[in-house]
C-alpha cells in the first residue's frame, strides 16, 4: 500500500506542474480530515466517555500522539505539494 502510494506521488509529481499531487493531498487531507478528526473529536466531546478523562497522560501518548502525527504528515504533505507547485509554475528553485 505505501509503495502503492510513493509510486503515485512520484507520477503525480511530475505532471502538469504537480497540480495533480497537490490535489491529490488535498483529497487525502479532507478525507482524514472527515473520517477521522472530526468524529473523533465528536466523540470525545459527546460524552459517551465521561469515565476517561482526557487530560491524563497515557490517554494523550495512546491517542493524541499518533493523531498528532497523522494530522502533520497529512498537512504537511499538503503544504509541501503547494509549494511544490509555486516552486515548478514560478521556476523559484527552493528544492
Amino acid at each position: 500500500m505505501i509503495d502503492l502510494y510513493i509510486h503515485t506521488a512520484q507520477a503525480l509529481s511530475h505532471t502538469f506542474y504537480g497540480i495533480p499531487y497537490f490535489l491529490f493531498n488535498v483529497v487525502l487531507s479532507l478525507a482524514f480530515t472527515f473520517l477521522v478528526v472530526l468524529p473523533f473529536g465528536k466523540v470525545s466531546q459527546s460524552g459517551k466517555f465521561q469515565h476517561v478523562s482526557t487530560n491524563n497522560a497515557v490517554f494523550a501518548k495512546l491517542v493524541g500522539f499518533p493523531l498528532l502525527i497523522g494530522v502533520l504528515l497529512t498537512y504537511g504533505m499538503t503544504l509541501i505539494s503547494l509549494l511544490s507547485v509555486f516552486n515548478k509554475i514560478f521556476d523559484l528553485g527552493w528544492f
